[in-house]
């Protein structure tokens, strides 16, 4: 062992020597290496060998980072080692702080080297850690107290003023290592703990002040350093503080109360009895002051400014911050009641408000700290209650509490609201009704709820409306709760606790005192009745239980009376915009309240249904979209409480009651204004099983439609019309594009329309060949020209579809709907613009529906024709946009139907429009306020539907021509944006029509605007493409971007393409030219069918191919568009013989599609075509069989 012991001293001589020599990095390092690896024992041995060239080094003019790494060495040596004499102690101390301290510095500590104080405070910590309980004592002197001030100061000021996590930490630890307040202290030596609080007394005020500067620091800071500056400060108070064993008998048996009235009575201007004259010598202020009663009265004084400060700590948004605050608390509490008596009601305060932390942890720590501090109170016998000593901090809380809320941030809210939550569950159900007892405390309780909870309505609208579609998805979408905005409070959590307040109000209180006091101050104080209603709806939240039950009537009869429901909603002279606002949030609020209470009651709530649920149907329908948002969350929690899955299945229940209702109050129409969003929201939700009840109502509005009294409620009417329809439209799932899909199926494709006729004219064959079966034995006589076809057979080959149509009943909605339509083809002319454009509405919503029954659908287009040609001429452009978008409708539900009608009479005032305001629209761009007038919605609205419509009506190349021209101004770069995107798009749809009339027209503007096409065999469409070709002309980039687009439709091969002889053709010259022989007609049967075209021709008939009939031509009286075809033309040699069998089969087929059959027979000899027509006679051998 003594080997071995002396070759570790060598080894550490030989580095001490080394170092001494040379003082550097790495003989410190080495020194710590060697240091580390030998025993405690022997190393406390050794100990005083390594620390002497150490102390010296470090008192020399060495660089900074070798006495940095010296010190870590120096650290080590202590952590192996004891120290057993208080000058080796102060040797180290001493060599220690000087390499920290500056006096040039106003702070006194070095700038910079943040790891060298980082490695003096743990060394300073290490230090006083290994220090003996000898020299513990004979440190802790009045003696030493100059010493000792100096570290705790740089130690303080370094936690102060750095910045760094590491090294602030590394001071805090340092200074409650000197104070003997960290946890490696032990704590059961009371002697000791009283010599070390005489000493640091002496500087307790600036301990506790740069304690607490370090805990109100902002969050930014690691939150351990506010954690580890709370504790130091507790520990300190608790330590300096201490209640002393020798204090009288008669100071133990004073009441809470009298210590707090006696505390409060010092003056705050008193420091201590000691006055000085003259100089202050500081060393003996030090060492003569002494812990008396005067004393500690003066510092608990002092602390209460201190304490005070501290209150925003408790509203730290980390929890072992507010958990150390209450341990802190409960220390002082503890081990200072008498001295800190001045204070003690606040510190009790910050812990009523901890107790409602929203951490578990702090929240439970602190309620046992309560009940801890309220037991020792009570086991005085002459002590009053700790919840009595409260009352009047509780009630100087609610009179202060409004002005701080408006005044805090969010978390110091949250503080204050804690603390009123505290008081209210530390009260409970043995003081808080007794506390509500008292009319003045009720009122001023619930008014400090009111005004903290004012609720801001500024963001609520009254433009945004809803209609029937809305009410699944309201337009303005408030959210679950976000459209209730308070004012003042803006934090989740705070919210959260107002609602737990109101919890613990009907928890703790007494239900019955706490609603009436609301009821009355609703009425007594009408400008806060949307926050006490807010307050009740709360209260009833977590009102569950059924003894309560009976107060919910006199709510009910509240929320419905006259005066409190219907409130004005909409801006007048009588109602400004703020009301308005205000009384949208209270309608809102009522209607809110009466589904809490339907979730409450559940089943129970059937007995309030007559009384509340039509009301809430109303708000349901309500146009305002924040009310008819919370009237169908209302409808939902009521059908969840009567056991109906969906809101239809409640109203299905009660239907009755509804619809007698409904017409009564539709017959009083100017006292029930509410009636028509009732029946929006009944229409919404009907079902099949509605129709008969949904036909009562609207058989009664078409009945007092006719009287005339009842005109000026025309529009209201008219809105039922709009609702019903939109209901139907809804329970009959109609899709209004499936008219234009079937349109466009057999339109868009010429080859699909030749194979549909072909399979119609199959389908006739087939028809045809059946009935042949059934009568292949009967022989008829075929007379020319006076035959008929027998009574039965007629009666068989008679128009189907006709008898069909005859035979089918319309449904009870496609009756309602035809009559609704009449009625409203009535107001369509009407000057009076709001009730023209609903019937307009109601037109354009229900004429789709009747796409199936062509013989009720087509008399109704013709009757609003008229009507709707005269909208077109209307100096209102709104009128003309809407009657436009009517005449869509039709042409989607009726094609060429209104062909010739909308070229004769609405096309041309529409040109004249679209030419019109042309010129308005110039220069125009699209953030142009132009684009918020009707003359711009008019325009955007035609040219996006015009081509559109060009197609559904079938119209030729002269009228799309027409259109083309008449909105090629659109095209002008010059025009708004928007504008000239609608007019490409209609030249696109004109195009995917018909593309070699927009590609004509393309090329048309392209050489009068853009530049002139060659006229010549060089034109190449490529010439076109180039960009840089006029790229400044303003017709250049709308007119290339069409003809780009018609590039990329697909080429069709020559020989399956329909090729189109132009007589004129501007760009060929006479080498181009070439004479083609015309050999037409060649055969026989080509000169037969050429003279008797020829023949029809010059008689003045219209002539069509007849093959999709079988026959050769179709002849029509007049124009094919105006007239159907009444012949069938099949042309015959006149030596030609017909099979009977052809004859019976043709004779029948053009029976079947109500048709004349005529054979053409062409006489060389006479030169003339001869006809013959075929009719069905009665078979008289039939009738003799």
């Amino acid at each position: 062992m003594e080997r071995f012991n002396m070759q570790i001293f060598l080894e550490l001589k030989s580095c001490c020597d080394n170092l001494i020599k040379n003082p550097s990095k790495d003989y410190a390092c080495r020194i710590a290496e060697v240091a580390s690896n030998i025993p405690d024992k022997t190393m406390h041995d050794l100990s005083a060998y390594c620390l002497i060239p150490i102390i010296t080094i470090l008192q020399s003019n060495t660089s900074m980072t070798v006495k940095e790494e010296l010190i870590r060495t120096m650290r080590v040596i202590i952590r192996k080692t004891r120290i057993t004499k208080l000058k080796i102690f102060f040797n180290i101390y001493g060599s220690l702080l000087i390499q920290i301290f500056d006096k040039e510095q106003p702070n006194q500590v070095i700038l910079f080297h943040e790891e060298l104080k980082e490695a003096v405070a743990l060394c300073i910590k290490d230090l006083i850690y290994q220090s003996n309980s000898d020299v513990i004592e004979l440190l802790y002197t009045k003696e030493n107290v100059l010493q000792l001030g100096q570290g705790i100061f740089l130690c303080l000021t370094i936690a102060r003023t750095e910045k760094s996590y590491s090294v602030k930490l590394a001071g805090l630890d340092a200074v409650m290592a000197l104070c003997h307040i960290d946890d490696e202290m032990g704590k059961s030596d009371i002697i000791m703990q009283d010599q070390v609080a005489n000493i640091i007394m002496a500087f307790f005020p600036g301990i506790i002040g740069g304690l607490q500067e370090i805990a109100m620091g902002e969050e930014i800071q690691n939150h351990k350093i506010t954690m580890i500056a709370i504790r130091a400060w507790g520990r300190i108070i608790s330590l300096v503080v201490h209640d002393k064993d020798e204090e009288d008998a008669e100071e133990d048996t004073l009441s809470i109360e009298t210590l707090v009235k006696k505390g409060c009575n010092i003056s705050t201007d008193m420091s201590h009895s000691v006055k000085y004259n003259g100089k202050c010598d500081i060393e003996h202020n030090l060492k003569g002051v002494t812990r008396n009663k005067e004393w500690f009265e003066a510092v608990a004084i002092k602390l209460g400014s201190c304490i005070k400060l501290l209150d925003q700590v408790r509203s730290h948004s980390h929890y072992k911050v507010k958990k150390e605050l209450v341990e802190s608390i409960r220390l002082i509490l503890e081990n200072c009641r008498r001295n800190m008596k001045p204070n003690i009601m606040t510190l009790i305060d910050y812990l009523i408000s901890l107790s409602e932390d929203e951490s578990i942890e702090v929240s439970e720590k602190a309620h046992n700290v309560l009940y801890t501090i309220s037991e020792t109170y009570m086991q005085n016998y002459d002590m009053k209650s700790l919840i009595d000593l409260l009352e009047d901090k509780f009630y100087s809380l609610l009179t202060k509490l409004p002005t701080i809320i408006r005044r805090s941030n969010d978390n110091e809210q949250l503080v204050y609201l804690n603390q009123f939550a505290g008081y209210l569950r530390l009260f409970g159900t043995q003081r808080l009704p007794h506390i509500m007892r008292s009319q003045a405390h009720m009122q001023r309780l619930l008014l400090a709820l009111v005004y903290i909870m004012i609720i801001d309505c500024n963001n609520v609208s009254l433009l945004q409306t809803t209609n029937v579609k809305d009410l699944d998805d309201p337009a303005y979408f408030y959210g679950s709760d976000s459209w209730r905005q308070f004012k003042f409070i803006k934090s989740n959590l705070c919210k959260e606790k107002l609602i737990t307040i109101c919890k613990l109000l009907r928890e703790f209180g007494d239900l019955r005192i706490l609603i009436d006091t609301i009821l009355e101050l609703m009425m007594d104080v009408p400008q806060h009745r949307k926050e006490l209603s807010l307050l009740l709806n709360w209260i009833l939240v977590s009102a569950k239980d059924s003894s309560s039950s009976y107060l919910y009537k006199e709510i009910v009869d509240f929320y419905t009376t006259q005066e409190v429901w219907y409130l004005p909603t909409e801006v007048t002279e009588d109602t400004p915009l703020v009301q308005a606002q205000s009384n949208i949030v209270q309608c809102c609020l009522l209607t809110e309240g009466l589904g809490l209470i339907a979730q409450n009651l559940q089943h129970d709530f059937d007995r309030y249904l007559l009384k509340t649920l039509y009301l809430i149907i109303e708000r349901a329908g309500s146009g305002s979209s924040l009310i008819s948002y919370i009237g169908v969350r209302t409808l939902e929690n009521v059908a969840k409480t009567q056991q109906h899955k969906t809101i239809g299945d409640l109203l299905r229940a009660n239907v009755d009651y509804f619809s007698y209702h409904i017409i009564m109050k539709l017959r009083q129409i100017n006292h029930n204004p509410g009636v028509f969003d009732v029946i929006k929201v009944v229409m919404k939700y009907s079902r099949m099983d509605f129709l008969p009840h949904l036909k009562g109502i609207v058989e009664d509005v078409l009945r007092q439609l006719s009287t005339p009294y009842r005109q000026k409620d025309t529009y209201s009417f008219l809105k039922i019309f709009h609702t019903f329809i939109i209901c139907i439209k809804t329970l009959i799932n109609w899709d209004d594009i499936k008219v234009t899909k079937e349109d466009i199926r057999t339109t868009s494709n010429s080859s699909e329309t030749i194979i549909l006729s072909l399979l119609e004219y199959y389908n006739a064959k087939k028809i045809d060949e059946k009935m042949e079966d059934d009568f292949e034995e009967i022989e008829s006589d075929v007379k020319v020209p006076n035959t008929e076809l027998p009574e039965e057979i007629n009666e068989d080959y008679s128009d189907p579809s006709a008898e069909d149509k005859s035979d089918k009943k319309l449904p009870t909605h496609i009756k309602i709907i035809i009559e609704v339509m009449k009625r409203c083809i009535h107001f369509l002319p009407l000057k009076d613009v709001q009730k023209s454009l609903m019937a307009m509405q109601t037109l354009q919503e229900g004429l789709p529906i009747l796409v199936e029954w062509e013989d009720e659908l087509l008399p109704l287009v013709h009757q609003l024709w008229h009507p709707l040609i005269d909208r077109f001429h209307d100096e209102n452009v709104l009128i003309i946009n809407h009657a436009w978008q009517l005449l869509h409708v039709l042409a989607n539900i009726s094609n060429d139907f209104i062909r010739s009608r909308t070229l004769r009479e609405v096309l041309p005032s529409v040109f004249q429009f679209l030419t019109k305001s042309s010129k308005e629209s110039i220069n125009k761009s699209s953030v142009n306020v132009y684009k918020f007038t009707q003359t711009y919605k008019s325009q955007y609205e035609l040219l996006s539907t015009l081509g559109i419509i060009a197609r559904l009506l079938k119209l030729r190349e002269h009228e799309l021509w027409q259109i083309l021209s008449n909105t090629q101004l659109y095209l002008s770069a010059r025009q708004c944006t928007t504008l000239q995107a609608c007019c490409v798009k209609l030249y696109k749809d004109i195009a995917d029509y018909n593309g070699d009339i927009a590609w004509v027209k393309c090329l048309s503007i392209w050489n009068s605007k853009v530049a002139r096409i060659a006229s010549d065999a060089t034109f190449d469409m490529k010439h076109l493409l180039i960009p840089d070709a006029s790229p400044s002309n303003e017709y250049y980039k709308n007119v290339n971007e069409i003809i780009k687009e018609l590039a990329k439709l697909p080429k069709l091969k020559k020989s399956d393409a329909l090729v189109q002889i132009h007589t004129a053709y501007p760009w060929s010259n006479k080498d181009d030219i070439k004479i083609v022989e015309w050999k037409y007609p060649l055969t026989s049967d080509q000169q037969l069918k050429y003279k008797v075209y020829k023949d029809l021709w010059e008689r003045q008939y219209y002539i069509t191919s007849g093959e999709k009939f079988g026959g050769d031509f179709l002849v029509y009286p007049g124009d094919p568009i105006m007239f159907h075809s009444q012949y069938i033309i099949q042309c015959k040699r006149a030596d030609e013989e017909i099979p009977i069998t052809d004859v019976i089969a043709q004779c029948r087929l053009s029976c079947h599609v109500r048709k004349t059959l005529v054979f053409a027979t062409y006489h060389e000899e006479e030169d003339i075509v001869k006809y013959q027509s075929f009719q069905w006679t009665e078979c008289i051998a039939l009738e003799d069989s």
